[in-house]
This record gives C-alpha cells, sequence and structure tokens, in this order.
C-alpha cells in the first residue's frame, strides 16, 4: 500500500489530508513539516487516500503484524483503515477551522479521554482525537441550509460506532450543536467589482528571467531546493539580476490560510534569504515579484487563504512601490517593458472546487452504493445549480472547468487591445494527452475554452502554459489551432510510472512535440519524476524558453546525492511571432461581389506581397479577381477584404475561353495561370503581379501532349512549376514541369511511383516544403491517399529521375478518438505556411474538412492530424456555419493568414473565408 505524499484530485480527500497534517501541526510544534509526514497517523492517511484514488477499500489489518511486515508498517496500515472509516462518514472534513479556539481544544479533549478510558491499544489517543478532528463540520463551509436532518445522520452513524457511554454521546451531540454553521462563501473576486484593476502597473525589464513553476505548493524539501536551484539559474542567466516568479497553481492540500502562508509564501522567504547569503551579490533581490494562479486546491476551501495570499504577496519588493506590483484578483496581465509581450493568467480553479461532485467523482461506484442506500433524496444538493443533474451518473464528471462571464471579458479585453503577443496561463488544461478533462466528448478538450479563445489563436496567443497533470509536454506545435500548448505542472508533486502513468498515451490525437518524449524527464531509483520549471527571457522579438529538470524525493527517502538542475535541451525554443496552426480558425463565409463573382468549377488562387489573385470560369470564360490584403488583420469578424470587380482574362485583347477549372501561382513578381484549351491542352500564361488586376496576359505556350478532362494542379519547386494533371487515355495521372528560366515544357507522361498506378477521377493537389513536393489525391473511390516525391540531386536536372515518388498509401489522420482516412468524391487543396502543410477537401457530404500535416524536414514526411469541419464565423453576426461546396476549394497563404476560396453549394457565387 503507498504511503507517500498524495496530492488528492478529490477535495474532499484534499480536506481530509490537510486536516490530519493541520492536527498534527498542532500535537507536535517541536516537529517539521517532513518528519510529521512521516508520523504513522499521516502516512496511514497517505495510505488510505492513495486506494481511494484506485476506488479501492483499505482492508481491515490484523491485531499483530504478519512475518513479512513489521510493527511500523502495522501501524501505518491500521491508521489507513481508522482514516477511511472516518473519511467514509464524514465525507466533507472541516479543515478550515481556528486553532485553539475553545470549541477546538474541548472537542479534542473529548475524543482523547475516550482513547485514555478505552484503552485503545491498536490507536494511540493522537490518532483517534486527529481523525476525529475531520468531522468538526460536515459541510460548515459550503453555505448549505436545510440539511440539519442529514448532518445529524452522519454525526450519529459516527458515534454509534464508537464504544461511547451515553453520556459521552450526548457530549459530542452537545458540541456539534455549538458549531456556527454556513458561515462560508466562495471568495472569487469578480472583475466588475474591481474596475480599476487592469494590466499589473509593472512592467518587466527586458534582461528579466521569468520562471514558471506548476503545482508547486506542497512545502516538500525538494519542492524547497527545487526553488532554490532554479532561481539561482535564473539570477545567474540575467545581466540586471531581475527574477520574476509565475506560478499555475495548486498550494496543498486546501489552500487554508495557513498552507498559502507556509507552503509558498514563507518557503520564497526562507529560500530566498539562503540564496543571499550564499550569492553574496548586492544585485540579488530575496523578495522577487510573485505571481500566481489559484487552481482548484485554493478553492477546496473556497479561496480564503488564496485571496489572503494576494493581499501579502510583493509588498516589500525592494525600489517597487506595492501599489505597482498588486495582483488584486486571481487572475492578471502582467506586460514587458517594450509593450511586445504580455502574460495572461486566468482563473479556472474556481469552477473546480466543488467538493461534493469532485467525491462523486474521486469515489465512483464505491460512493455510488452508499448515496443510495443513506440519501435517496437529492434535493439536499439543489446548492450545485449550476449542473443541475439529478442522477448519481450525472454527477461523474470530470466537468470542464469554464470562466466567470466578467472575468472572461476581462480577459478578451486585454487580447483586443494589446498590439503585441499574448502567453497564456491557467491551471486547468487546454487539452490533454493522458487525462480526462470532459465529461463529453472530446474528453481530451475543454471544448469551452477552445470556443471563447480559438479566435485568438491565429495571431494573438504565442503559447498557453498550464499544470494540472503533475508532469510535463510540449505538445505538437498548432495542435487545436494553437501554436505552443505546455503543460508544466510537475513543479514539486512526484508523479511515478506506476499508478500515475504520467505519459500514458491514451488519446493519440494530441501528440507530443516531436522532440518530446517520457525518456526526456529522469526518474530516480523509486520511479519518481524529476521536477519541472521554465525560465523565459525575451531575445529581440521572441521569447526564449528554457526546461529544468531537478531530482524528486519524497520525506521518507534520503535526500540524493550530487542532486543538480539540469537543463533538458531537447526542447529548448524560441516562441516568436509567427504561428504555427493545425486547425485554422476561420471567419468569413460571405460572397465574393455577389451576382459579379459566380462559375460551375472550382475557383484558383495565388497571392504575392499580400495581393490575391483569383482565377476562375464563368460560363466558358477565364476570369480573374483581385484583393489588396496588406496590413489586413481584422480586430473583429466584420472585416472584410475589397475584392475587385471581376475582369476577363486576356492573351493579345482576345479574352480565354475554358471548359475546366484553371490553376495559378505566383512566382518572382508574375502570376502564373493553367487552363485548359477546346482541345485539351494546358496552355500556360503570365502577367506581372502588381497591386492592380492583370490586365493582357502573355502566351508561355503549352505543355506537348494533350491531357484529359480534369484542372491541372501546380506548385513551385527549385525553379520549375510542377503540374500534375489526367492523362488523356485514361483516369492515370501524369506530371510534367514548366521551367520559369528557360521558358520550356518537360511532359514526363504517366506517374508510377514504385510501380503504383495513380488513378483519380480528380486532379490531384500539390505542396512543397524546402525539400519535397507533397501530394495529396483521390484514390479508391473516395479515400485520399498521399505522395512524397524528392529531388534526385540538390538541384534538378532534365530527366526523369529529377524527381523520385514514393507513394504513402491512405492518407490516415490522428483525429477524434481513432485514427481517420478522409475521403472526398469532389476535390482538395494543398498549401504549406509555417511549417505545416494544411490540406482542406470537399467532404462526401460536401463540407470543406480541413486536416494538416507537421513535422516535415530534410529527412522526414511528417504525420497528419485532425479531421473537422471547417466552420467559419459568418461576418457581423458571431455565428459559425459549415463551409459547403459543390466544387473543391482553393487556398492562398499570406503575411497575414490564409485565404479560401470557395463555390457555393446551393449558388454559383464564390465564396471567402480567412484565418
Amino acid at each position: 500500500m503507498n504511503s507517500r505524499f498524495q496530492n488528492p484530485r478529490n477535495p474532499l480527500a484534499a480536506m481530509w489530508a490537510s486536516a490530519v497534517e493541520n492536527y498534527l501541526r498542532g500535537k507536535h510544534p517541536e516537529l517539521n513539516i517532513q518528519q510529521i509526514r512521516q508520523l504513522p497517523m499521516m502516512q496511514g492517511a497517505y495510505a488510505h487516500l492513495n486506494q481511494l484514488k484506485q476506488k479501492l477499500q483499505v482492508s481491515k489489518p490484523p491485531a499483530t503484524p504478519s512475518p513479512a511486515e513489521t510493527d511500523q508498517d502495522l501501524k501505518v496500515a491500521q491508521m489507513a483503515y481508522l482514516s477511511q472509516t472516518f473519511f467514509n462518514f464524514a465525507l466533507t472534513a472541516a479543515a478550515f477551522y481556528t486553532t485553539g479556539s475553545v470549541m477546538y481544544e474541548s472537542y479534542i479533549a473529548l475524543l482523547e479521554d475516550y482513547n485514555k478510558t478505552n484503552n485503545n491499544a491498536d490507536f494511540s489517543s493522537d490518532d483517534l482525537a486527529g481523525f476525529a478532528l475531520c468531522v468538526i463540520v460536515w459541510v460548515g463551509l459550503v453555505g448549505l441550509t436545510g440539511l440539519s436532518t442529514t448532518e445529524r445522520s452522519f454525526l450519529n452513524y459516527l458515534i454509534n460506532l464508537l464504544p461511547l457511554s451515553t453520556a459521552q454521546k450526548q457530549e459530542i451531540n452537545d458540541f456539534w450543536d455549538t458549531i456556527p454553521k454556513y458561515g462560508y462563501t466562495l471568495q472569487y473576486r469578480n472583475a466588475k467589482a474591481y474596475p480599476n484593476y487592469q494590466a499589473i502597473p509593472w512592467t518587466i525589464p527586458p534582461e528579466a528571467q521569468i520562471v514558471i513553476l506548476g503545482d508547486w505548493g506542497t512545502a516538500l524539501d525538494d519542492a524547497h531546493q527545487f526553488l532554490y536551484a532554479i532561481w539561482k539559474k535564473a539570477y545567474q542567466k540575467s545581466s540586471d539580476g531581475t527574477v520574476v516568479f509565475l506560478h499555475l497553481g495548486d498550494i496543498y492540500y486546501c489552500g487554508l490560510p495557513y498552507e498559502c502562508q507556509d507552503y509558498f509564501h514563507n518557503v520564497f522567504v526562507n529560500v530566498g534569504k539562503q540564496l543571499q547569503a550564499d550569492i553574496n551579490d548586492s544585485k540579488f533581490n530575496p523578495t522577487p515579484p510573485i505571481f500566481t494562479l489559484p487552481g482548484n486546491h485554493e478553492y477546496y476551501s473556497y479561496g480564503y487563504g488564496y485571496f489572503q495570499l494576494l493581499d501579502t504577496l510583493n509588498k516589500n519588493v525592494p525600489n517597487i512601490d506595492a501599489a505597482q506590483l498588486s495582483q488584486q484578483c486571481s487572475f492578471f496581465c502582467l506586460r514587458t517593458k517594450d509593450n511586445r509581450w504580455q502574460f495572461l493568467g486566468m482563473d479556472t480553479g474556481q469552477a473546480d472546487g466543488n467538493g461534493l461532485l469532485a467525491a462523486l467523482e474521486g469515489l465512483g461506484d464505491l460512493a455510488k452504493d452508499w448515496f443510495n442506500s443513506y440519501l435517496p433524496d437529492w434535493g439536499w444538493v439543489q446548492w450545485l445549480s449550476h449542473l443541475a443533474q439529478n442522477t448519481y451518473d450525472d454527477f461523474v464528471g470530470p466537468f470542464q472547468p469554464t470562466l466567470n462571464n466578467e472575468e472572461l471579458s476581462w480577459l478578451k479585453d486585454k487580447l483586443d487591445h494589446f498590439n503585441g503577443k499574448t502567453i497564456m496561463l491557467s491551471h486547468h488544461q487546454l487539452f490533454t494527452r493522458q487525462a480526462k478533462i470532459n465529461h463529453n466528448n472530446p474528453v481530451y478538450l475543454n471544448t469551452w475554452l477552445d470556443k471563447n479563445f480559438s479566435y485568438y489563436f491565429t495571431n494573438k496567443i504565442a503559447a498557453w502554459y498550464w499544470g494540472h497533470e503533475h508532469s510535463f509536454a510540449l505538445y505538437l506545435d498548432g495542435l487545436w489551432g494553437l501554436n505552443k500548448g505546455r503543460l508544466l505542472g510537475s513543479s514539486s508533486y512526484e508523479a511515478t510510472l506506476g499508478k500515475d502513468d504520467p505519459y500514458a498515451n491514451n488519446h493519440p490525437m494530441v501528440p507530443f512535440a516531436p522532440n518530446m518524449d517520457e525518456g526526456l524527464v529522469d526518474q530516480n531509483k523509486d520511479g519518481l519524476y524529476h521536477h519541472v520549471g521554465a525560465i523565459l527571457h525575451q531575445s529581440g522579438s521572441a521569447m526564449k524558453a528554457r526546461y529544468y529538470q531537478f531530482p524528486a524525493w519524497t520525506q521518507l527517502d534520503s535526500v540524493p546525492e550530487n542532486r543538480q538542475l539540469e537543463e533538458i535541451t531537447d526542447v529548448a525554443e524560441e516562441i516568436t511571432t509567427s504561428f504555427t496552426s493545425l486547425k485554422p480558425s476561420w471567419i468569413g463565409n460571405q460572397v465574393i461581389n455577389e451576382n459579379n463573382v459566380t462559375t460551375d468549377k472550382s475557383p484558383a488562387i495565388t497571392s504575392w506581397n499580400d495581393m490575391l489573385y483569383m482565377l476562375y470560369n464563368d460560363g466558358g470564360n477565364l476570369k480573374v479577381c483581385t484583393a489588396n490584403t496588406a496590413g489586413y488583420r481584422p480586430e473583429s469578424s466584420k472585416s472584410v477584404p475589397a475584392w475587385s470587380s471581376p475582369a476577363n482574362v486576356k492573351v493579345n485583347n482576345n479574352s480565354l475561353k475554358t471548359g475546366n477549372s484553371p490553376s495559378v501561382i505566383a512566382v518572382d513578381a508574375h502570376v502564373y495561370g493553367f487552363y485548359l484549351d477546346d482541345k485539351k491542352y494546358i496552355q500556360g500564361i503570365v502577367a506581372p503581379a502588381t497591386s492592380s488586376t492583370p490586365g493582357n496576359w502573355t502566351s508561355i505556350g503549352k505543355m506537348p501532349s494533350q491531357v484529359g478532362d480534369a484542372a491541372p494542379s501546380v506548385c513551385f519547386f527549385q525553379g520549375r512549376i510542377y503540374i500534375v494533371y489526367r492523362r488523356a487515355s485514361d483516369k492515370d495521372v501524369g506530371w510534367a514541369y514548366y521551367d520559369v528560366v528557360d521558358k520550356t515544357w518537360t511532359d514526363f507522361g504517366q506517374l508510377f511511383p514504385n510501380g503504383t498506378n495513380y488513378g483519380t477521377s480528380y486532379t490531384p493537389a500539390l505542396a512543397t516544403d524546402a525539400y519535397h513536393i507533397y501530394m495529396a489525391y483521390q484514390r479508391d473511390g473516395t479515400d485520399i491517399g498521399w505522395a512524397v516525391g524528392t529531388p534526385s540531386t540538390s538541384a534538378p536536372i532534365d530527366t526523369e529521375n529529377n524527381i523520385k515518388w514514393k507513394d504513402k498509401g491512405k492518407l490516415m489522420t490522428s483525429a477524434k478518438e481513432e485514427t481517420t482516412n478522409p475521403d472526398t468524391k469532389i476535390g482538395l487543396t494543398l498549401q504549406y505556411a509555417a511549417g505545416v502543410f494544411l490540406l482542406v477537401y470537399t467532404s462526401t457530404n460536401n463540407d470543406l474538412t480541413q486536416c494538416a500535416l507537421n513535422g516535415t524536414d530534410a529527412n522526414n514526411t511528417g504525420s497528419w492530424i485532425g479531421s473537422n469541419t471547417v466552420k467559419v464565423i459568418v461576418n457581423g453576426s458571431g455565428n459559425r456555419a459549415n463551409a459547403s461546396s459543390r466544387c473543391a476549394p482553393a487556398l492562398a497563404i499570406t503575411s497575414v493568414g490564409g485565404f479560401l476560396v470557395y463555390r457555393g453549394e446551393e449558388k454559383d457565387e464564390i465564396h471567402w473565408a480567412y484565418y
């Protein structure tokens, strides 16, 4: 049975551990916290809570130890059983009390007298009194009303289990009646009540080192020493000695006032004094600026201790007025001196401090049977009005944390009115690979946070750090549209490879970044993963992030020798102003020049210097329409790019005709168009890429052989425009190129990668990075396949072996709860931007759907992720609508984002969308 330090996810269990520990602190003032946590009573509580976490019961121990165990082992086992006995009938431990009060002392004295009278050999008087403390105020904190009958039934059940005299039972009942109940309420501070609370007035100087810790408030010895090591490292890296601390929440067990003071604030004070003496440098500041978010644990005692902590932090920072550092609320905005970056912290803890709900989640079926037996009337949980469930199964979450509405508006205001980039901070996750954070699907994503902040993923939120899970992880850049998602919840709590399994791959659709794996974080001899924290600092326009690990040990272990802070160099990174997105957030879904820009085919689009050039077939006439997007950064979904009126595409003043969709690409300040003439030859045209609609175009000739009845697809790679097309004789894919320097055509004919015949009903899509050509195509009915072309030499040569193709088979993506094979019966588009290939295809139900290819480089062809409908915020309404089409879409990438154009599903007008 595990008796290590426990960090209960269940708030009631956390309050229980806090009550036991608090009692022992009062009984043993001569012991430090490490010694208290080694006492049999505390170890028994840990063992009980470990069983509880696994939804297991503690078995009743024997009266004498077995041959394989010691008296100490038996004592801990007995304590665990006693802990379970009291906890099962107390459920909500009353840990928030005034130490030394007459009520407390009289109650403990009564129970100690019982122990002495009955000479209980199995359990000491201290132990019984300590666990009984947890029954002092069963639900005294939650502010319930009308529960006297239920309270009394709990208390009587417990009293009747004990061999007490009638007089002793009456004394306990009389004591219960003297307890002032219903006196506590949630201490959350609403933004509306603090209208003058905006960004923190003090700003981070350019040479400052910013230390981020998560789930750190345990007061364990290794937490002290980790703080010492990472603080010292940050100081050494800062030329002016400035160090700033940001904490992602969780002060254990319940964020009680003494816990917030002793396990958080005082640790900083003591470590600061120790560093000051050891460093002996006048520049060193032992009281640095500290900003902290609340986790769920701080709200297990309704935030009383946390908000008292906020009012005492940053009062004595040298040379800075305390008012300049005041964090009045549980959320904050902290900016750099040059206004390039802001750290925006949110309070997700206030939505996850529900004691009863978490008890039901944590206890599972053990609680279900008990509640069904003793509490058939669910009217007593009416205080859970925001949940409105009335059956046990509805209570078993988890329920994704949300934000207070006024706080949400406050945060969005800071995002809307800041011209730099933002690093979001929260205690709870946006998404996870290991845990279950949502009662509904997808269980790995906080859909409420995603819905409310995904709009800002495009060009505002550069990174998001969170904790709650006690491990360290860098997730794949661009996942769910977020540039960088980082888990940093292991700064003190020791996760193990056993029951914790912090790196379980429960959700393959939430992959790690390429250099991230569970082997990066070391373990000690007992299997405890090392603690991890981050140090960030500005480097020009970027924010450099370095991650450091430090050995973990429990209060039962000996301190490791030669313990050192080590950088995890494999994942050092820069957070830049260039964003990656594997799930673009689209706005628009509006027609381009209604009733004027129309087509029955698929439009084609490209860009040069943020000028969009769209070619399309309008009743057999080849037309062009343009839009200048330079500086286009919509602050709301009401912004609309200025599209020009359509114009006929002319060569020598002759309008061009085509029966198919065209293709278009911009190369070296020129726009190249390709279309099928009436004899099924691919014709090429070119015009200068200017800020106005091209007038006369110039012919660049035609590809030598005839092709099939489908639009060509093009990309530019190593000096040539590569073209794929449907062959005239069959549905096979052919390929060719046009050399823009030599102005010559080369047709390779049928494309046979590894002997595979690429039969397709529609033209494939092409895109390139610096190393390969990528092709996505329809195959085997509606399935989408993909292939990769690699140059045989560093520069192309005029041979068929110029590109070697490799068929990658069906395109499989990690999406939802399993891998998915995207399909289409109409067509697709593929483009490369900011390290990501974005594929948008018209699915079999006509909805446009997107997935992305990430992790490509010279030696890797990457992996696909996502398969979600393109939902576009309709301009001016705020509502999202599915983008649908009966034709293939087209995509162009500019410096300000991507522009998607597609023919409407119901009408022949062309729509636009932007991410």
